[in-house]
């Protein structure tokens, strides 16, 4: 007969899926984050009190929506491109790590920002369409991850109450009928062991831009 185990016994590590190959590029200065690549900014994002001095290529290499307004920007006086993305899911916590993501910076996937991550890749349309292994594409890999597990599935939930657009995308009734399930098929889930942290590395790119990896949108072919 399965026993539950007790709660001094149980393996609490959440499991993990590392991303990117190049190390920390970005510093804070007080509510602005600075980007060390050499080459200077050419571009401003602003979310809440927070702004993020960036280059462009990287961002609409990976983002639809940003590729988007950053073509319609107009600068005539040769200005930086500012803009203003206030209503990112999760906001300037989770730009953060999709800015990082975007110059190939080391991050780590967990339980705990996996639900934000795959909200604010789905607001800026990072899909496929720019470039394989996006970020939309990882955090669902991620979460199939999480599901798989009871603890970290419960952690998971316990960060949605702040993510409107998670129901939107189902992660939320996906991980209540994950939970679900599992405690249907075994009742003792609350004592289950779990295992330990999973690194799982994202293949490298394509190095194409000041020395960070990505791999570029593949081309579209028209048929006349």
């Amino acid at each position: 007969m399965l026993q539950a185990l007790p709660v001094s016994q149980r393996q609490q590590h959440m499991a993990c899926m590392k991303l990117g190959s190049k190390p920390e590029i970005f510093h804070r200065e007080g509510h602005t984050w600075f980007c060390s690549t050499g080459l200077p900014s050419d571009v401003i994002i602003e979310i809440g009190e927070m702004s993020f001095n960036l280059h462009k290529f990287p961002l609409i290499s990976r983002s639809g929506l940003l590729e988007k307004i950053i073509q319609n920007f107009s600068n005539k006086d040769g200005s930086r491109c500012v803009l203003q993305l206030h209503e990112l899911p999760s906001g300037a916590k989770a730009f953060e790590l999709v800015a990082k993501f975007c110059y190939d910076v080391k991050i780590d996937l967990t339980s705990l920002n996996v639900f934000s991550l795959r909200c604010a890749a789905e607001y800026l349309q990072m899909n496929e369409n720019y470039g394989e292994r996006n970020l939309v594409a990882q955090t669902e890999v991620f979460l199939n991850e999480v599901f798989s597990n009871w603890v970290d599935s419960v952690k998971a939930l316990g960060t949605c109450e702040a993510l409107p657009h998670a129901e939107d995308l189902h992660v939320v009734s996906r991980c209540i009928d994950s939970l679900a399930t599992k405690a249907c098929a075994d009742p003792t889930l609350f004592g289950w062991s779990v295992s330990g942290c999973t690194n799982v590395q994202s293949p490298a790119g394509v190095v194409c831009w000041n020395g960070i990896s990505t791999v570029m949108r593949p081309q579209s072919i028209r048929e006349d």
